[in-house]
């Protein structure tokens, strides 16, 4: 894990244990604040929860919708390019903010554990 992201890590789980979790909204705006790749996400989210980090993802705020479109325009991109998608790319393809491209992805990430 590259240096901005473990700094970060270490940040949001200091966070988490005083304020017992982090919502998912911040969550996902505190490391769209880094230029931050696909996997990177994944792991970073892996070893958030793996160190006992805690994220509170409440149910509607539009995030599942987001996904689907985020998702829908990575597949569209990789069947074009033959490779995943950036979330520049993503971003582009579906007129969305590379922000909220990327904190989607976290969100799917969380979604699916």
């Amino acid at each position: 894990m590259r240096q901005p992201l473990i700094s970060l890590l270490e940040s949001l789980l200091d966070r988490s244990r005083r304020d017992g979790g982090i919502h998912i909204d911040d969550f996902g705006t505190e490391i769209t604040n880094i230029d931050v790749q696909n996997a990177e996400i994944e792991a970073f989210v892996t070893a958030f929860e793996e160190r006992g980090g805690i994220i509170h993802a409440p149910s509607g705020g539009g995030h599942a919708e987001r996904l689907k479109l985020v998702l829908a325009g990575a597949r569209e991109l990789a069947s074009k390019l033959g490779r995943a998608a950036r979330p520049q790319e993503i971003a582009a393809h579906i007129g969305m903010d590379v922000a909220l491209v990327r904190a989607a992805l976290a969100v799917g990430r969380v979604m699916g554990r």
